[in-house]
């Protein structure tokens, strides 16, 4: 995923399912207004897959809703 979409401070909604995706920056869980975050049927890599559990855990807290559904091992 392109960074310059960090710059998107008021993104409230991030599809980025079904895109053969390994790894994740996690300023991508940092966005404020947050509402829907999906993130299900990519491969992740295993250092990423343990850095999404409690970044999804934290979202979902905070009333995210966020889709790792399908999530491939």
């Amino acid at each position: 995923l392109p960074l310059s979409l960090l710059a998107l401070h008021s993104l409230e909604e991030l599809d980025i399912s079904n895109n053969e995706l390994t790894s994740l920056d996690e300023r991508y869980f940092d966005y404020k207004e947050f509402k829907i975050f999906s993130l299900a049927n990519n491969p992740w890599d295993e250092s990423t897959k343990k850095m999404i559990a409690p970044k999804v855990e934290s979202l979902r807290s905070k009333g995210v809703f966020v889709n790792l559904i399908g999530e491939r091992d």
